[in-house]
């Protein structure tokens, strides 16, 4: 090879490292843009169904049109019977407490609704070791989600790959590894909801999923948290508009 015959150098190296960044600020910026595109199409949702409707669909949109233009070949270990995730504490936007409060109230008899209460009131008491886990009191004898239909968006987007590392979870407190993508949309989708929360003036956190739903659901005679101050009056308006029609 003559010394004008070069095919690799630096220069080069620097190039498609400088347009490698580019692309990964251009790829960031559009979780940025999901997030206020979902951000607008809910803000002026009438109710917390129609919110979380909007929502879902938006998420749905957006996983199908990254796949097709950025593949992973991510396969999730979940499968119907694997329940080791539902041990974990669920961490979920107001939105998702109400409504699923509404299906729980609505879609329960009275003796059904007590029973519940008294599961969530134990789920609370059981959670206060090191790694906070227990059984979600919201399974069934099966090992099922009794409302898988209505279940928050953070147990929607759960995307582990490895179902013995959920299990060893739940004695060492590990860390389960996500599907970067879905976490990612998922994270748009949670800070637009807080977002508009926000801006309706309402309690704007993501809270824990049982002790919020214990909020809504029963009277303790406490003094009420900040997330049932701001949504238990849209969750009982909620409830006197939907009445026995259900959710």
């Amino acid at each position: 090879m003559s010394q004008t015959d070069k095919f690799f150098d630096h220069s080069e190296v620097e190039f498609a490292a400088e347009a490698m960044r580019k692309a990964g600020v251009i790829y960031d910026d559009l979780f940025n843009k999901l997030c206020r595109q979902i951000y607008e199409d809910v803000k002026d949702a009438a109710t917390p169904a129609d919110t979380l409707r909007i929502c879902n669909n938006s998420i749905v949109h957006a996983e199908h049109i990254f796949v097709a233009n950025f593949p992973d070949n991510y396969q999730t270990a979940c499968q119907q019977g694997c329940s080791h995730c539902c041990h974990f504490p669920v961490q979920a936007a107001p939105q998702d407490i109400v409504q699923l409060a509404l299906h729980l109230k609505l879609s329960l008899s009275d003796a059904e609704l007590a029973d519940l209460n008294r599961r969530m009131q134990q789920d609370i008491r059981q959670r206060s070791g090191a790694f906070m886990r227990a059984p979600c009191p919201l399974l069934t004898d099966e090992q099922s989600c009794s409302v898988y239909e209505h279940r928050p968006l953070v147990c929607r987007m759960f995307s582990s790959q490895n179902a013995q590392s959920c299990e060893q979870s739940l004695t060492d407190g590990r860390q389960i590894s996500q599907r970067p993508l879905t976490h990612r949309i998922f994270q748009a989708a949670v800070t637009a909801l807080l977002i508009a929360a926000e801006q309706q003036g309402m309690y704007k956190e993501q809270g824990l999923l049982i002790p919020g739903l214990l909020d809504l659901l029963t009277d303790t005679g406490g003094e009420p948290s900040e997330f049932c101050l701001s949504w238990k009056p849209v969750y009982l308006e909620a409830l006197n508009a939907l009445g026995p029609a259900g959710v």
